[in-house]
């Protein structure tokens, strides 16, 4: 046999995703062969989405804690620290889950550890398809046609084999049924494909992929969210934005007079604006010169207990009209290291890696309310792809109140570099988490 030959036989045996294709016929009937036919396929699976998942509360608590601490990190690790940043910690937490479902070993724990989740969560998958499918009965209000908020999707190599547990995982609790694309011949009408979804669903490009590839998988955000108290367009106006040695003429603050949840902290104003659907905008406004203080100190832990310390104030608010967009390439440390990567999950052998991670959001403020987007997909390339032959083709705001007198209302302009966070007031969830140093760059 070729040197060729030789290698290909042995990732044969290594991979049973292919192994019962040659070698089950030829054990037919010895009653010692421990691999089913049908426990790999090269099609998609044939399961629906598990539309009642029974997870825990104390699971979804858990795990909705993990969501926010990532949602912090990513925040820290955002391109350009010095600057404006806005991250998706929900959308970022739920791709990572789908690698985690077909991940094993210290890649798994890898994964797990940068995604916070603690080990006393067993039903992970079961949780995230409970908060998504909730997430989704009250964001899906805000849809745009027949589009809803979020989107998944993802790509197997045609004649590749895959484990079917995996494929069903996807459907049953992330919504996937993967399609086929044939990364090598011809590479440009797989790009073609999964750039056209990416471009459609969430305006951003998706990562570099190659022949080797072997899985793509995707998720992209739509959220555009109104508030429950519009900001009247008439009065907008332009004013200063104090920077950390300089400052800002002509920015544009949105401007209303309103009863808001407020709340003082050691170094720093919170407040929120309530949505119309159960979200809230949550900002946290340092001192003077206490900005990245207070950064540090914020952790998911704090931002909850910030957002449950609120009480109403009648504020005059300013707050500055700006679009933020950051790119973030996510560390999934040995999950994407050619040789040591084990996502035998997938496909039975420890040959797969991540070649790709990509997070990307963006989000704009106006009078109206509220617009982001976000991508984040992975791509896993093939370590050995000489082994393996292509064979071809409730809110929880008080927005009114009654006074018995006369109530001055406080000026409360945010015209300094701050803190926020899109809070589902329902799961506890951050949507969003972002800074805002600089509203006009």
């Amino acid at each position: 046999m070729s040197t060729e030959g030789t290698m290909r036989f042995g990732r044969l045996v290594r991979g049973t995703s292919l192994l019962f294709v040659l070698v089950l016929p030829l054990f037919a009937g010895c009653g010692n062969n421990s691999v089913g036919v049908s426990e790999f396929s090269t099609s998609s699976s044939a399961k629906s989405r598990n539309l009642t998942p029974a997870s825990t509360s104390a699971s979804e608590t858990a795990v909705v804690g993990a969501i926010n601490e990532l949602g912090v990190d990513l925040l820290h690790k955002a391109e350009d620290l010095a600057g404006n940043a806005v991250v998706t910690p929900f959308s970022a937490s739920f791709a990572l889950a789908q690698l985690r479902a077909g991940a094993a070993g210290t890649t798994r724990g890898a994964i797990e550890g940068v995604m916070h989740l603690p080990s006393s969560v067993t039903d992970v998958d079961t949780v995230f398809n409970a908060l998504d499918l909730s997430l989704r009965s009250r964001l899906d209000h805000y849809v745009i046609g027949l589009m809803s908020y979020e989107f998944v999707a993802g790509w197997t190599q045609t004649g590749y084999g895959y484990r079917v547990s995996f494929l069903d995982n996807l459907a049953e609790n992330y919504g996937i049924t993967t399609g086929q694309a044939d990364f090598a011949r011809p590479l440009d009408a797989a790009y073609g494909s999964i750039s056209s979804w990416s471009w459609h669903t969430a305006g951003f490009a998706a990562p570099a992929l190659s022949g080797d590839t072997r899985l793509v998988l995707g998720g992209a955000t739509q959220l555009p969210l109104s508030w429950q108290d519009p900001f009247d367009p008439a009065q907008t106006s332009t004013g200063t934005f104090q920077l950390t040695d300089s400052s800002l003429e002509n920015v544009r603050f949105l401007q209303k007079t309103a009863v808001i949840g407020k709340a003082n902290g050691d170094g720093y104003v919170a407040l929120a604006l309530p949505f119309t659907w159960g979200q809230q905008f949550l900002i946290i406004l340092p001192d003077q010169g206490r900005f990245a203080e207070i950064e540090t100190t914020l952790t998911a832990a704090r931002w909850q207990q910030i957002s449950q310390s609120l009480t109403p104030a009648l504020l005059n608010l300013a707050l500055p009209v700006f679009t933020i967009t950051s790119s973030i390439g996510l560390d999934l440390g040995v999950a994407q290291t050619k040789g040591s990567a084990d996502f035998s999950g997938i496909d039975g052998t420890k040959d797969l890696f991540v070649s790709a991670a990509i997070h990307t959001s963006t989000l704009t403020i106006d009078a109206a309310g509220l617009t982001a987007r976000a991508l984040t997909m992975h791509a896993l390339d093939d370590g050995i792809p000489e082994t393996w032959a292509s064979p071809g083709g409730g809110s929880g705001f008080i927005v009114s109140q009654t006074n018995t007198g006369p109530v001055s209302a406080e000026n409360l302009i945010l015209g300094r570099p701050f803190l926020f966070a899109v809070r589902d007031a329902t799961s506890g969830v951050l949507l969003l988490l972002g800074r805002v140093i600089d509203p006009l760059s």
